[in-house]
């Protein structure tokens, strides 16, 4: 083992969470340190347009500007200072989770890691063939590599570290440091990790918020690491900013081809040969369904209104509660600042705002900037629209594109929420034709959860949110059905989406349990197994072709150990999924794994529950969430409130306690003897 400056018994302890009130403290200070400064501008100012002449005034002139110029020097270092130290968070914990997977790994196995990096298996040489011990060293090659990827994360999070202090002893200032926008306004750092997002957005003053705000939502509606009312809000004008430009195309498309449908109809009640006839008959077919499909894309615009509780204009149903006025301060502070740079997405922000007080921020990291979410009429929850991408392809002309369109719409207030749940769904998902169903069942799923809550006597309420930000296979003819490949790409927004949220949130983190859906189970799955330890702390999956990893090598539960108790498959007896892979020999049918993962029905580390489901094949495969008063949708409510993960936790009251699943292996909590993983 080559030398190093920590040990694996010191990697072991490293904790990415408490530089978290370090970061706080540091992000105070930069507000301080802003404040000065524009105090300072305005007495500079205040100074030059008084009528104090002389040398005197020359003298104090130079030195407020003097100070001033100090000021923001420090406010530079202070960013670059809050740059590193998120950076090194965020560093520290991927470095905690590489640390993690391979103590996962060597525990699966019945290995050892000693606290100097050594790999031990105790059970080496028992077996008397040698196969098994061969089986064996090749998992132990593979638990060495982990642990060197996991020394190798940690002298790069050192060395990082140690060039940025050496940078800031050096009065050296990195370029993208610079995030204070009187030196490059508008900077928001798009890319970076969360814990950094979320240390830059803490260090902002009241006006620097409200001025990034207005004129850079498409930069803040996605950024994990920022407080989602202000995603929310930032969304909502970028939303609002497309369907504007979607209708400046379509509009006088859909007014040429309702004059041709007028025209066309025209035709056809006067006197027509029968060619003329047939011709203009296919010409009026044609442009009727060209009609009908460009309305019904435009629809999704529409339909993310509805769901989200605003009205055409993009204004909430309900008015929100009444926030601070901006300070002289603040419009005097930006009046003088705003550059030439503007969108049609700054100018919706603008409207959104237009009559009402304008937006007023706290210094707090976890605060909201804006006034609540709507209420839904029909569950009385907020909901928030947490992901907004617009359409990713070219004017199609019929609007194809805008089905492309990708949302993450919570129900529950996912600032200030208990538990959070991401339900993800499957094949054929998208914003037009399925958004609404999906959020009923949110609503239904979130209204049991808050039964349960109620019924134990716990305050706190949930979030349900629906999660479409990926790219879902369309049809069962789309080649990327029978491979994992798009179910990964999604899992990466995912994993960061769920590592957002413990960021933002930080000790007051919530519960967050990820539901998925046929091939949205594999994409749930995919993202537990990337996102970091103590991050998620359920996956549920149903109506599931296969998962992408082995129950213990998901990243659930308290400490990132997937097992039984975090991990659970729910299956519908007549569920098309079960006869689709049985005749391909594929997860369900006794096979290990197939194109798309492992099967967890037949993996100990996850729980099986088996219903009988009502109707055919089919509609076993969608029942799933369809019904609130269904055994499959109370069961989902139970084991996502569940108290505890692990033997001994109290019952749900909602539902009636789970039968045990039909040839579930007892848990072990060290299981020497298991196949080792990956063999």
């Amino acid at each position: 083992m080559k030398d190093l400056r920590v040990t694996w018994g010191q990697l072991c302890s490293w904790n990415g969470a408490l530089l978290g009130a370090v970061l706080g403290e540091v992000a105070a200070v930069r507000r301080r340190c802003e404040e000065a400064s524009w105090q300072l501008r305005q007495l500079a100012a205040r100074s030059l347009a008084g009528e104090w002449e002389g040398y005197g005034a020359r003298a104090f002139l130079s030195d407020v500007r003097a100070l001033a110029a100090r000021a923001a020097a420090h406010t530079d270092h202070i960013d670059h200072l809050i740059q590193a130290l998120g950076e090194a968070q965020h560093k520290i914990t991927r470095t905690q989770t590489a640390v993690s997977e391979a103590l996962s790994r060597a525990a699966a196995s019945g290995m050892e890691i000693t606290p100097t990096g050594e790999v031990v298996d105790p059970l080496d040489g028992a077996d008397a063939t040698g196969v098994v011990d061969w089986e064996r060293r090749q998992v132990a090659v593979r638990i060495r590599a982990e642990v060197e990827a996991a020394y190798g994360s940690a002298d790069n999070t050192l060395s990082y570290l140690d060039t940025v202090f050496t940078q800031l002893a050096a009065g050296q200032i990195a370029p993208d440091a610079r995030t204070n926008h009187y030196h490059s306004v508008g900077r928001v750092p798009v890319g970076k990790s969360a814990a950094y997002v979320q240390a830059w957005w803490a260090s902002l003053g009241d006006a620097e918020r409200s001025y990034v705000l207005a004129h850079y939502p498409q930069d803040l509606g996605n950024l994990d690491g920022i407080p989602y009312a202000v995603r929310d809000r930032a969304n909502i004008a970028v939303a609002r900013h497309d369907e504007e430009m979607a209708r400046a195309y379509y509009d006088p498309i859909l007014a040429e081809l309702s004059a041709e449908i007028a025209s066309a109809r025209a035709d056809l009640e006067g006197n027509l040969g029968k060619t003329d006839r047939e011709i203009r008959t296919a010409q009026l077919g044609a442009a009727q369904l060209r009609y009908a499909t460009i309305t019904a894309n435009l629809a999704a615009y529409a339909m993310i209104r509805t769901q989200r509780c605003l009205d055409r204009n993009w204004r909430e149903h309900i008015s929100a509660a009444p926030v601070r006025s901006a300070s002289p301060r603040d419009s005097k502070l930006y009046s003088s600042r705003t550059t030439g740079r503007s969108s049609a997405a700054h100018s919706s922000a603008a409207r959104l705002s237009a009559g009402r007080a304008a937006p007023a921020h706290s210094p707090a990291p976890r605060s909201s900037p804006l006034a609540g979410p709507a209420q839904s009429a029909q569950s009385g929850q907020p909901r928030q629209l947490l992901v907004y991408r617009g359409p990713n392809r070219a004017r199609t002309g019929t609007g194809a594109e805008l089905r492309t369109i990708q949302v993450a719409l919570s129900q529950g207030n996912v600032d200030t929420a208990s538990s959070i749940t991401i339900e993800v769904g499957g094949m054929t998902t998208n914003v037009v034709n399925s958004l609404d169903s999906h959020m009923e069942a949110a609503g239904r799923l979130a209204t049991l959860q808050q039964e349960i809550l109620t019924a134990r006597g716990e305050t706190g309420s949930p979030a349900v949110v629906t999660w479409f930000d990926y790219a879902a296979p369309q049809s069962a003819l789309d080649s990327s059905l029978y491979t994992p490949a798009r179910a990964r790409q999604g899992a990466a927004s995912l994993a960061r989406f769920a590592e957002g949220i413990a960021q933002v949130r930080g000790e007051d983190c919530p519960r967050i349990n990820l539901l998925g859906h046929s091939y949205g189970s594999v994409t749930a799955s995919a993202a537990a197994e990337q996102a970091r330890h103590g991050v998620v702390d359920t996956l549920v999956v149903y109506g599931t072709p296969g998962v992408v990893a082995e129950g213990w090598d998901m990243n659930t539960g308290a400490h990132g150990a997937g097992s039984a108790a975090s991990n659970h498959v729910l299956s519908n007896k007549k569920d098309i999924i079960n006869v689709v892979n049985a005749l391909g020999g594929g997860a369900v049918s006794g096979g290990h794994t197939d194109a798309l993962g492992f099967n967890p029905r037949q993996d100990p580390d996850f729980t099986a529950h088996h219903f009988s489901g009502r109707g055919g094949f089919f509609s076993q495969h969608s029942e799933y969430l369809e019904n609130a008063d269904s055994p499959q949708m109370r069961e989902l409510a139970r084991i996502t409130t569940e108290p505890a993960t692990g033997p001994g936790a109290p019952p749900a009251t909602l539902a009636p306690p789970r039968e045990p699943p039909a040839g579930a292996a007892p848990s072990h909590p060290s299981p020497p003897v298991r196949p080792p993983p990956g063999s």
